[in-house]
């Protein structure tokens, strides 16, 4: 709907649109590193570790003359309209991913080795869409700024200790084994600055599993490599099996079949709330 302005004068309609001074600002970055090390002839340790950054800010300030604001029809009455009206927009969005891991692989013999691993990753997201309003009376007077808008910030952690063994007693059968433990965590928390309305959340869960397969050669041309895997979830304090089994036919040195197959838990049920007989 139009709101008539009788006490603007004519002319003011020729005015331009509120002064923009924007602060846009963009950069990516990222950086992998990875070293080897032999500590026998047996022995061998890996470190690698990631690193990245996006940082992007679309802030900008705008600021408002006399006949801007009242063209904006932001003010009703013409001895409330001040002098002058400033807003700081902020739109500034972070991201960040870290990871870094080191790795033991040791060779038992010729047909046993293992290998076992410690990880740590972290991703982060930061979200600034904050507005800081200033206003200038009708008399000069600067009034106290005005804050409104929102803060968010999201972060997931995740640790990992990973043990594998590989493991051939005969030429036909390859057998991998080991075990795996893993804590995640996840922080939330967002903010309404003007409606002082806070979300501020963190969960945390641990898993523990065991994993074993067979990749089982009886010819030249197939492969069949069947497996299991038994997890511990400790927030719902339940054990989950996932078996599964794979199938590879080699037709020719260029073309092969693939089949696979598993069962997953229902770690997620449907809701039966609000249903109807109707369906």
């Amino acid at each position: 709907m139009i709101q008539e302005q009788p006490w603007v004068s004519e002319g003011w309609e020729e005015a331009g649109a509120p002064t923009s001074n924007p602060n846009r600002f963009a950069s990516f970055w990222d950086a992998n590193i990875r070293a080897n090390y032999s500590l026998t002839s047996k022995d061998t340790l890996i470190f690698a570790g990631y690193f990245g950054r996006d940082d992007l800010d679309n802030s900008r300030i705008n600021e408002m003359t006399e006949w801007d604001i009242a063209l904006s029809g932001r003010y009703q009455d013409e001895d409330d309209l001040p002098e002058s009206l400033t807003m700081d927009i902020g739109d500034i969005s972070k991201w960040g991913n870290d990871a870094g891991s080191v790795t033991w692989i040791r060779n038992w013999s010729n047909n046993f080795t293992t290998i076992a691993t410690g990880s740590a990753s972290s991703f982060y997201r930061d979200y600034d869409r904050t507005t800081t309003v200033t206003e200038v009376d009708a008399d000069g007077v600067e009034l106290d700024p005005d804050e409104r808008g929102s803060l968010e910030h999201n972060e997931i952690k995740d640790y990992t200790f990973k043990l594998t063994n590989y493991y051939s007693p005969v030429d036909s059968h390859s057998l991998v084994f080991g075990a795996q433990a893993t804590r995640n965590e996840i922080d939330y928390f967002y903010e309404m600055t003007r409606a002082e309305s806070i979300i501020d959340n963190y969960w945390a869960g641990n898993t523990y599993a065991v994993f074993a397969k067979d990749i089982f050669t009886p010819a030249d041309w197939l492969t069949i490599t069947p497996g299991i895997r038994a997890t511990y979830y400790d927030v719902t304090e339940e054990t989950y099996l996932d078996p599964r089994i794979a199938l590879t036919l080699q037709l020719n040195d260029e073309v092969s079949l693939k089949a696979g197959g598993g069962g997953l838990p229902p770690v997620c049920q449907p809701s039966s709330e609000g249903e109807s007989d109707g369906g």
